[in-house]
């Protein structure tokens, strides 16, 4: 934001793009350009991820993770003694936790170069930038399998730490020694939020998958041993597993046959489920059985290490390649009950809302277990319902030991979270399945808290989470930020952490482990850091909030997200997973608690009113007609297809031509389309009156509170990338009087007709007084920011200055967008076919719909194609109407747009490149 210069980028733009109008071919010019420029950010940005990581070293990383682990030995007051130290590294003390959001935004030879670039700072040739297509819910899966399978190799190493650091504080005990430290999830093919192309066979096979997968890892690592070591144990232990291994493999083929069936019954699955059953049981009995006397063997120390990892391996992950977490929302758990108390309105509305708590309360006052079959789920048609069917069969025919979490979305009432306690119940899943409240909205933010405070008073809940001995509460970075902004959103998680963590302590349920799972992206939009990982992580889960958790009796849990494709390239290789994990253990158990004076503290009325002011900012922001528009205009076909999930939200209201509040766009394209249009508004705009309202105060707090510092390098990084002139840039593109403008210095007679004929094309499309009152908004906001910035007495420290390549790409793709815009005015006049009139298909165009109307346009216009008849006719035809084709419009109009708007879409994926993330 510093340093730019100001200037038209629409004006500018314009130069390049005549020069296109004026030789089309060099479009191919600029293609080759992009391609040299991929080369660069790609390179930049993995390094910039190798910086992020500190080192990915497996030396560096060991000796940094024994001296991290060895703090888990160390009490107040002095050594702990080792039922103490077994006690604590027994806990889950942290989690990583891997969804599938759709980030998938390059093609695998780019993630296979920035792979290369991690280890060895120097990143492979790759052809191709962006993916093929949308990527199916399966290839989510396998680049999650891989990342997953990179984790575990590094949970072993991390495993294998602890050891030796157990062996070489407690000689005598460390024989005994059983820990569970870190797990690993995944909601790859069990995230049910607002979709319904996931069934539940679908779900099933990748419950399968998980089972095969962690089994053969398994095996290979008995093998491994096996090799080393003879042990008859292990070596019962090793046909067990492959006993498991044949059993589910047969099972899985079974169902993927049922599911082909033109009837799907699944009774042969389940009979031969239920046979297996029996067998998986006595299976893992006697695994179970060798496994605990492996540690009592006759080995060498090394072998007894490797016997205990191996152990860990299996108390961890148990029948399945990592954890699993399924994830469904409020309005599918209100769907499922409905019919069964009589729900006909919202149960949070204050008229109705004791009735509808009492009725659920009473359901289960006298709820009794119900036992289900595949067929039982093959007729449900209630996701909910289906979803803790599933958790059943799962416990029922995989593995009871390892928990599943069950992330419930939207839960802003109390009502929400005891539907889900019913159905757990009902199906018999209540002690293996983990329910977890998420917060994402302000509302849920701001009243979180107090849900589950009333949640408490219900005696079935209290019951149930006494019983787990355990909590889980789901925080979402990237939602909440779309509603009030990312710094207001991570002042309100932090404020809401604390609120529940004093809540904990007055309902003297300080033995029962709270778990925070922090959701967030790898975007700053989305939560995360710039600086490293560390940042990162103190950034989610801040050390003030450490410091309240340290005096519960139990040491509560702190899970992390890594989301879609741009969060799996931290686990491209075993070396940089493992550089994640002691980055994230470093900051877990960490011995630095808040800062002693922080600032932002100490002065707790200026910190709320700081707060209020960036909220009412990004609220009235967000809730303005003007930002709506901003958002549905061009932005967001400059995206492509980056995964399975739908961008756009379902719901009331959803489907329609345009948005009427950004709630119904997901945050990922919410980001996206910011990132595309230049200014990260959810991010930084609101900063700057944040300041002002008392700046001399922000100054002095600024200088002594490292917590204030970290949150405001979030919004100083995406000024960077943010540019209240390149906003202008596009949002002149949409304006009629801007190219009326721009057509008065037109020499050229035939373009200045066309731009004139445009700016009357566009007269009633894009709600241009209200974006343009938007953008005027955020300009005096960002001029305000960019005044604090100039500022010598400013203490803001960080450089907010644009890339060259960043604010090149942005005038390149103007251009781009310009010439697309001048030579949709060359379309020839038709008559309305396929339902659409010229202008509709202008409008299609101009909101860059492009793919979709040129192909609407090629039937319009249909190439010449000859069909040799002549034999029918007895002699031959020589007579050729030139014009009875559209060879010229194919070639002059329809492949150019199409060249341009791939190359639109090239800068897009370009500039994920550049900022470091989509979405």
């Amino acid at each position: 934001m510093q340093g730019h210069t100001k200037h038209s980028y629409f004006s500018s733009a314009w130069s390049k793009a005549s020069d296109f109008l004026q030789d089309p071919a060099l479009l191919d010019s600029c293609e080759s350009a992009l391609k040299g420029t991929a080369k660069e950010l790609v390179q930049k940005r993995a390094l910039r991820m190798q910086a992020q990581l500190g080192t990915v070293n497996e030396g560096e990383n060991l000796e940094k993770l024994r001296t991290v682990l060895r703090r888990l030995k160390d009490g107040h007051g002095g050594t702990r003694n080792f039922i103490e130290f077994q006690q604590l590294c027994s806990q889950e003390l942290g989690g990583i936790v891997l969804t599938a959001h759709p980030t998938f935004a390059f093609h695998e030879d780019v993630r296979n170069s920035i792979k290369d670039g991690l280890l060895s700072g120097e990143t492979t040739a790759f052809e191709n930038l962006r993916p093929e297509g949308s990527p199916t819910l399966e290839e989510e899966r396998n680049q999650a399998e891989e990342a997953v399978h990179n984790l575990r190799s590094a949970h072993r190493k991390v495993i294998r730490i602890a050891f030796e650091v157990a062996q070489e504080a407690y000689p005598e005990e460390w024989h005994e020694f059983d820990p569970c430290i870190l797990t690993l999830a995944s909601w790859v093919g069990f995230d049910l939020d607002g979709r319904t192309d996931i069934t539940w066979s679908t779900s099933l096979d990748f419950r399968y998958h998980l089972a095969l997968e962690g089994l053969t890892d398994l095996i290979v690592k008995a093998d491994e041993i096996l090799g080393q070591c003879d042990n008859n144990n292990l070596k019962i232990v090793r046909e067990q597993l492959q006993f498991l291994l044949e059993t589910f493999t047969k099972g899985r083929s079974l169902l993927q046959e049922e599911e082909a069936a033109d009837q799907q019954t699944f009774a042969q699955l389940n009979h031969v489920a239920m046979e297996h059953k029996v067998q998986k049981e006595a299976a893992i009995e006697k695994i179970e059985d060798a496994l605990g006397h492996l540690m009592k063997a006759e080995a060498s120390d090394q072998a007894l290490i490797d016997f205990g990892v191996f152990r860990a391996e299996w108390k961890t992950f148990g029948l399945g390649l990592c954890h699993i977490h399924f994830r469904l929302n409020a309005a599918q758990l209100h769907n499922a009950i409905r019919g069964k108390i009589g729900l006909t309105r919202s149960p949070d509305r204050s008229a109705s809302r004791r009735h509808y708590l009492a009725a659920i309360s009473k359901l289960l006052d006298t709820v009794e277990p119900v036992n289900i079959h595949y067929g039982t789920l093959n007729k449900e048609k209630t996701t909910a319902r289906r979803v803790f069917m599933l958790a059943a069969q799962f416990e029922k025919h995989f593995d009871g030991r390892t928990p599943i979490r069950m992330l419930v979305a939207e839960s802003d009432t109390p009502f929400t979270m005891l539907t889900a306690l019913y159905y757990a119940r009902l199906f018999d899943v209540d002690d293996h399945v983990e329910i977890s409240p998420l917060f994402e909205t302000a509302l849920g933010l701001q009243r979180g808290d107090r849900v589950i405070d009333e949640l408490l008073d219900n005696p079935h809940f209290d019951r149930y989470i006494r019983k787990q001995g355990r909590f889980c509460v789901q925080l979402g970075f990237s939602d909440s930020g779309r509603y009030i902004g990312q710094l207001a959103a991570n002042l309100a998680i932090e404020r809401f952490k604390l609120r529940l963590t004093r809540l904990w302590k007055k309902r003297g349920l300080t033995d029962v482990q709270l778990l925070f799972f922090d959701t967030h992206g790898e975007s700053i939009g989305r939560g995360a850091h710039p600086a490293s990982l560390q940042d990162r992580f103190l950034y989610t889960h801040t050390p003030e909030v450490r410091r309240n958790l340290s005096g519960l009796l139990v040491p509560h849990k702190h899970e992390v997200s890594f989301q879609g494709g741009d969060g799996y390239l931290w686990f491209t290789s075993p070396e940089s997973s493992l550089a994640v994990l002691t980055n994230f253990l470093d900051a877990r158990l960490s011995s630095r608690q808040v800062d002693d004076g922080d600032h932002l503290y100490s002065y707790s009325g200026w910190s709320l009113d700081y707060f209020l002011t960036l909220r009412e900012f990004q609220e009235q922001m967000s809730d303005s007609s003007g930002y709506v528009a901003l958002v549905d205009s061009i932005g967001r076909n400059m995206l492509y297809p980056t995964g399975s999930r739908a961008t756009k939200r379902q719901g009331p209201g959803s489907g329609g031509q345009e948005m009427e509040k950004v709630s119904q766009l997901r945050a990922i394209p919410h980001n996206a389309t910011l990132q595309q249009l230049g200014y990260m508004a959810n991010s930084v705009a609101g900063l700057a009156p944040a300041i002002d309202f008392a700046s001399e105060r922000f100054s002095t707090v600024y200088e002594n509170s490292p917590r204030l510092r970290r949150l405001v390098d979030i919004a100083m990084h995406a000024a960077k990338y943010s540019s209240v002139h390149v906003l202008r840039g596009y949002q002149e593109m949409m304006n009629s009087d801007s190219w009326l403008t721009l057509s008065e210095s037109i020499e050229n007679q035939d373009q200045k007709e066309r731009m004139r004929r445009l700016s009357n094309t566009l007269e009633d499309m894009f709600r241009q007084e209200k974006l343009a009152h938007e953008v005027r908004k955020l300009r005096r906001d960002g001029e305000q920011l960019n005044d604090i910035l100039s500022d010598e007495a400013s203490p803001i420290i960080g450089d907010a200055k644009h890339s060259d390549v960043w604010c090149q790409l942005h005038e390149t793709r103007m251009a781009l967008l310009q010439f697309i815009y001048m030579k949709a005015m060359e379309i020839p006049r038709f008559s309305s076919r396929l339902d659409i009139s010229l202008k509709d298909m202008l409008d299609d165009l101009f909101h860059l719909d492009i793919e979709s109307s040129l192909d609407k346009l090629e039937k319009i216009f249909p190439l010449d194609v000859k069909h040799s008849d002549d034999i029918a006719y007895g002699e031959d035809q020589t007579f050729e109407d030139r014009y009875q084709g559209y060879d010229r419009e194919h070639e002059r109009i329809f492949k150019p747009i199409r060249k341009a708007y791939d190359l639109v879409l090239t800068i897009s994926a370009l500039l994920g490149h550049e900022i470091g993330a989509f979405g």
